[in-house]
């Protein structure tokens, strides 16, 4: 199956584990049939109901293998277009954005890395779960990581496209006034003390490039990492394509900007700390 989609060029994850399953159909429900007619005769001797579960559990795990597989050969060939290396699993304790610190079962899965201006990036997917029972809930994100050569302070970019992520804010955070079109689809959140260097880094410029480039998408600054994320998995080349695009351009416009305020910016954070 692996090899069956390194054949093809991957652009949409969900239609090609479609059409795998479609053209292999055989192996996906001629052992589903032959598990539910076992089962009728099984319930019928024994009066286990149970047992039937067995040929739908084997349906939706082949369907959930397929679309792995699928979703794995898409990260490949992605990678492999932008210079970018192919990891798969990540560990989430090396994270460090408030994102990761939510649910349980944290994952990170299909993690690619590479460089932009001598800046490390990285993408992964990234899921963690809430609730139990019937209100068990999975959370996915797409996620891209960038390590600036600076600290900054600790901001969140808030698309109000997504839903509300003031609950990713810490409580020293306060909303910052920034001009009305960019108000209307973002709200900036930043320590109380780095109002200044914020907006330094949100220029007019930038916000209108984000209002372009980052609808649905949220932005989280801590330390010398950036993480953007988007409540969903990315699983077409275009969406994800326009992720990287986002990514590089947040690095050429404020890449050098974090570099030049980052002893400015440590020297407060070492203030503050001792407060």
């Amino acid at each position: 199956m692996k090899n069956d989609f390194a054949l093809e060029a991957i652009e949409d994850v969900n239609q090609s584990a479609k059409n795998q399953i479609l053209s292999h159909w055989k192996i996906t429900f001629l052992p589903f049939a032959a598990l539910f007619i076992l089962g009728i005769f099984i319930v019928n001797y024994l009066g286990n109901v149970l047992i039937l579960g067995v040929s739908f559990i084997w349906v939706i795990g082949r369907i959930a293998l397929v679309y792995s597989r699928a979703k794995e050969e898409f990260m490949r060939q992605f990678a492999r277009a932008n210079n970018f290396a192919y990891i798969g699993a990540g560990l989430v304790e090396k994270m460090q954005g408030v994102l990761f610190t939510y649910g349980r079962s944290q994952s990170i899965t299909h993690l690619i890395e590479g460089a932009y201006k001598n800046h490390k990036i990285s993408f992964f997917f990234y899921s963690y779960v809430t609730g139990s029972g019937k209100h068990k809930q999975t959370h996915n994100y797409s996620v891209a990581e960038i390590e600036f050569k600076g600290n900054s302070p600790d901001i969140v970019v808030n698309s109000k496209d997504d839903w509300d992520m003031s609950s990713y804010t810490r409580p020293h955070h306060k909303q910052l006034p920034i001009e009305s079109v960019f108000a209307e689809r973002f709200a900036i959140f930043a320590p109380t003390d780095f109002e200044i260097e914020t907006l330094e880094l949100f220029t007019p410029d930038v916000l209108s490039e984000l209002i372009k480039r980052a609808t649905g998408y949220n932005l989280e600054f801590i330390n010398n990492k950036l993480y953007i994320f988007k409540n969903k998995d990315i699983g077409t080349k275009i969406e994800l394509k326009k992720f990287l695009d986002l990514a590089t351009y947040l690095i050429s416009a404020l890449g050098d900007k974090i570099f030049r305020l980052h002893d400015d910016v440590m020297a407060m954070k070492e203030t503050l700390a001792q407060n």
